[in-house]
């Protein structure tokens, strides 16, 4: 039995020796939907805050499923590592300072704006803007993460050898005026979650192996069309090109290869 559930029990036993009749009935009935009440808050704590697996047992002293070791992201601190982690950090060209406790802001190709306020008790001295990891040995797959670095307006992934599929979570940041994913490895169509980002201006899909028709959502988000878009390059020549990346069918691309 849980630590909860013994204090309440004995709350509970100690406050109905002591009262009688109908007292004793409401009593009892008041601390059954207390238990109920801690019961569900505590089962809250346990699946948001990953709290210790020995104080999420039930009654038979086995851990309740949804207490097992779940990751928790606290912060642009651990999207970022999960990030790292995904793109096999530890063999970057470049990887200073990541993986440590310094600053995330002084992470090698991050860059973040000091009057944007973290919380009073992140370690970093602003919120991430741009991720600039241009021609730095990654490979692997870009972590879904990215899309809880809030205020990222800048991200350039050129010439690295990341593959999988672009993630829709970058339909969250709002504030992503640049995005440059070109000579990689990526695969899959574009994202129509991209559709959603109002500020984007310049985006580089070229030189990797996507496919499908460009979102109709990403070009209405052209300049000509009443968007911010002005740059939007891919593989779109329609004959395959001279590198041999696999075509994207896309009318609205201000520049196809």
């Amino acid at each position: 039995m849980g630590m909860i559930e013994k204090f309440l029990m004995t709350l509970e036993d100690n406050a109905i020796a002591t009262t009688g009749g109908d007292s004793k009935e409401r009593l009892r009935k008041v601390m059954l939907t207390l238990y109920a009440m801690v019961t569900v808050v505590w089962a809250g704590l346990c699946i948001v805050y990953g709290v210790g697996e020995s104080q999420c047992e039930d009654d038979s002293g086995t851990p309740n499923p949804s207490s097992a070791p779940v990751p928790v992201i606290s912060g642009e601190r651990d999207a970022l590592m999960a990030f790292y982690n995904q793109a096999n950090g530890v063999n970057w060209n470049d990887n200073t300072n990541w993986n440590s406790n310094s600053d995330i802001c002084t992470w090698y190709g991050v860059t973040c704006d000091n009057e944007l306020s973290q919380s009073s008790s992140s370690s970093s001295s602003g919120k991430v803007t741009e991720l600039k990891l241009k021609k730095n040995n990654m490979f692997g797959t870009i972590a879904t993460e990215i899309g809880l670095l809030t205020q990222l307006s800048y991200i350039d992934f050129d010439s690295n050898s990341l593959s999988g599929t672009i993630p829709t979570e970058l339909g969250l940041l709002a504030s992503l005026r640049h995005l440059e994913l070109d000579a990689n490895r990526l695969t899959g169509p574009v994202p129509s979650e991209l559709g959603l980002l109002d500020n984007l201006k310049e985006v580089y899909f070229q030189s990797n192996n996507l496919s499908d028709i460009m979102p109709s959502e990403l070009c209405a988000r052209r300049d000509n069309l009443g968007g911010e878009l002005d740059t939007l390059i891919a593989d779109c020549s329609g004959d395959g090109n001279e590198f041999g990346f696999s075509d994207i069918v896309c009318a609205c691309c201000t520049t196809c290869f």
